[in-house]
């Protein structure tokens, strides 16, 4: 009888804990959001938050030049960021986002918070992408929606959207949307990036000015490295891709271009 209280005994010992470790891994796969909600803190509010600061630090000339920070968020999976269409020859200065682009950036912006983790998932994610953004690699594992994970991915976001969201109010208090407005409202309504048309010293003027302003805001560039970087992973550039940069500028050029305005600017050169 002795023995059988004993295996008895550890048998329940067994049960319980094999029930304590698969309520341990029901906790750790509840983590993984569900997929609506898996960039709540970076949607819409945050690009107007993002945005306004953008505004807030630019000197008080381009800052009339624009008189607010205007974005609208317009549903449509393809991803693309620009200014409003043109009315009456004159640039609107307000910036449409497509709720595409935002998932575009969003899961880049994770891609490359998941790279710290996992070397090499950027490089291997970026060379899928198409038209339209895409689902994470291995988007299930807990261990990529781990707060500190996306505590950088939220960082990276910023980043991201911001300076690209400076070079856009750069094209408008630049003249660029002036000079360009007949040739960016005669596509039926479709948005048109307007950097194909750039010259090469007009690209570097908005790029001196968005990256010096992004930098007054506060935010940094290692997040748009990943951005403009992964136009050179990518077998053909998609169209969203003329949106960010020009066809001609190559992503790791662009990366020393960023980096060499970002010491000036903290060494008092800029």
């Amino acid at each position: 009888m002795k023995t059988v209280s004993n295996m008895n005994g550890n048998h329940g010992i067994s049960i319980s804990c094999a029930f304590a470790a698969w309520l341990a891994v029901c906790a750790v796969v509840g983590d993984v959001p569900a997929a609506g909600e898996r960039y709540a803190k970076t949607g819409a509010a945050a690009v107007s938050r993002i945005a306004s600061d953008i505004y807030d630090a630019l000197d008080a000339k381009p800052r009339q030049a624009l008189q607010s920070a205007t974005v609208v968020v317009k549903t449509d999976a393809i991803p693309y960021l620009t200014q409003a269409a043109a009315e009456a020859g004159k640039a609107s200065g307000t910036v449409v986002v497509s709720s595409g682009f935002l998932e575009l950036v969003n899961k880049l912006a994770h891609a490359k918070a998941i790279d710290k983790l996992t070397k090499g998932y950027l490089e291997k994610y970026v060379t899928g992408l198409g038209n339209e953004p895409k689902d994470l690699l291995e988007a299930s594992n807990p261990r990529y929606w781990e707060a500190s994970v996306m505590d950088e991915q939220a960082s990276n976001f910023s980043q991201m959207v911001g300076t690209l969201l400076a070079l856009e109010y750069s094209h408008h208090y630049l003249g660029h949307y002036e000079k360009y407005a007949g040739r960016l409202s005669g596509n039926g309504g479709q948005p048109t990036p307007i950097n194909p048309l750039l010259t090469p010293d007009e690209w570097s003027a908005s790029v001196r000015a968005g990256v010096r302003n992004c930098l007054g805001a506060g935010l940094g560039i290692e997040g748009v490295k990943a951005l403009v970087e992964a136009m050179d992973k990518l077998p053909k550039r998609p169209a969203w891709a003329a949106f960010c940069v020009p066809d001609s500028i190559k992503g790791k050029a662009l990366r020393k271009e960023m980096e060499k305005i970002e010491r000036k600017f903290f060494g008092g050169e800029e």
